[in-house]
């Protein structure tokens, strides 16, 4: 995926959870709200916080899923150091 497909029209599933990502990583450890996220990539901000929320639903059902966060924050953390 290539940043400018995250801005791209329609509601591909691969660029929906990637902009949840973003918006959801922007929120935790960035200084942007979910309303400048919305605007950067054109979008609705209820769609994005929409899709923020089912993210976070998938980490608490997901073991797997949440450590696979776990582990992108900590590189967020090395590489910010």
């Amino acid at each position: 995926m290539q940043p400018q497909d995250l801005s791209e029209p329609g509601r591909r599933r691969k660029a929906s959870e990637a902009r949840a990502v973003v918006a959801w990583l922007s929120r935790r450890h960035g200084d942007e709200t979910l309303t400048d996220v919305a605007k950067r990539f054109g979008r609705d901000i209820s769609t994005l916080s929409t899709a923020v929320r089912r993210l976070e639903e998938k980490m608490m059902q997901s073991d797997h899923f949440r450590n696979l966060f776990a582990e992108c924050e900590n590189h967020l953390k090395c590489g910010a150091g």
